[in-house]
């Protein structure tokens, strides 16, 4: 399975094969928000997410600015979906390594655990 990899900056997107794309002006930017991570995960309150067909890549391409991640899909739900999966484990992987993670990760994972709740501790 090929990967994409977003640049948010340069609006273009890599892939694991080398592939090198980027939007062009006429792509439609499709602006929606993401408040369920999981069906265990939910944020306190939704972000705004953008979404973007890639002709390119050929994929939807779906990124917040409050996380800075992505998601990408066959379909703008796809996209959103793998959008909440991927903060998720960022997520999950920053409170395994609590007590290891430098200042800029410490303070990233101090505002995730603001924003993310555990469907069953709310």
């Amino acid at each position: 399975m090929e990967m994409v990899l977003f640049n948010t900056y340069a609006n273009t997107f890599s892939s694991t094969s080398g592939n090198e794309y980027s939007l062009t002006q006429n792509e439609q930017i499709i602006v929606s928000s993401l408040n369920k991570l999981t069906n265990d995960y939910h944020l306190r309150k939704p972000i705004p997410v953008r979404i973007r067909w890639s002709s390119q890549a050929r994929c939807y391409v779906a990124h917040d600015d409050t996380f800075d991640w992505y998601g990408t899909g066959q379909t703008q739900q796809e996209a959103l979906s793998e959008l909440g999966s991927i903060i998720l484990e960022d997520y999950l992987d920053l409170q395994r390594w609590t007590g290891k993670l430098i200042p800029e990760l410490h303070s990233k994972l101090q505002r995730m655990k603001e924003m993310i709740i555990h469907a069953s501790k709310s």
